[in-house]
């Protein structure tokens, strides 16, 4: 039967085969800066169940290629690869859209980092964990600024935040890293961290069973 939680699971399965899958010695930026290291575990170790908001996520991934599209017509790289060795591990991750500037010495450099966010509303400052987010890219791609834009998918209304590196933003990437690293070593559950990010966690049912 064809209704809505029948697409509601087609959707959490391709979100699952879409997913990046990367051994444990491997941590994303995406997974190490989210508020709950529980939620980065069972990404790694279960499939989603459809929460009801699996729309929302491929909209926002479609709105993403949509201005990546535009912006390497005004001179930036989109979905830039990044890495970063610590301590047997290597911290991944993607940047939606770098611009570059040849110096003097023709050497390029990374002058603004652009990092897209679809929100249910828009914030009145960027969230921690974005924030973080950004502040890995600023840091591996040594870029002085970055943006973090906020796009209200319910009115189209966007929100822009300048953001500027801090070196010492790095060390919680690395920390919350080798803490998710331990846990898929030791194949144990970290404590969740509760918050409105439950609300549309596609492990939550896992969640709620330890």
């Amino acid at each position: 039967m064809v209704d809505e939680r029948f697409i509601n699971r087609i959707m959490a399965r391709a979100a699952w085969r879409m997913r990046r899958v990367y051994p444990d010695d491997v941590i994303s930026v995406t997974e190490a800066s989210h508020p709950c290291l529980r939620w980065a575990y069972l990404g790694r170790r279960r499939q989603p169940k459809p929460t009801g908001y699996e729309a929302l996520l491929h909209l926002g991934n479609a709105i993403h290629e949509m201005i990546q599209i535009e912006l390497t017509r005004e001179g930036y790289e989109t979905e830039v690869r990044l890495a970063l060795n610590l301590d047997g591990i290597r911290i991944v991750g993607r940047a939606d859209a770098v611009r570059y500037e040849v110096t003097p010495l023709a050497e390029e450099v990374a002058v603004d980092v652009l990092e897209f966010k679809t929100v249910e509303e828009l914030p009145k400052k960027p969230h921690e964990h974005h924030v973080m987010q950004l502040q890995a890219y600023l840091n591996i791609l040594e870029s002085d600024v970055g943006h973090i834009i906020y796009i209200d998918r319910r009115v189209g209304r966007i929100k822009v935040f300048k953001v500027r590196r801090n070196p010492k933003a790095l060390n919680k990437i690395k920390e919350r890293a080798k803490q998710l690293h331990e846990y898929l070593m030791k194949d144990e559950l970290p404590p969740p961290k509760q918050g409105p990010w439950c609300n549309y966690c596609p492990y939550k049912l896992y969640c709620r069973k330890y």
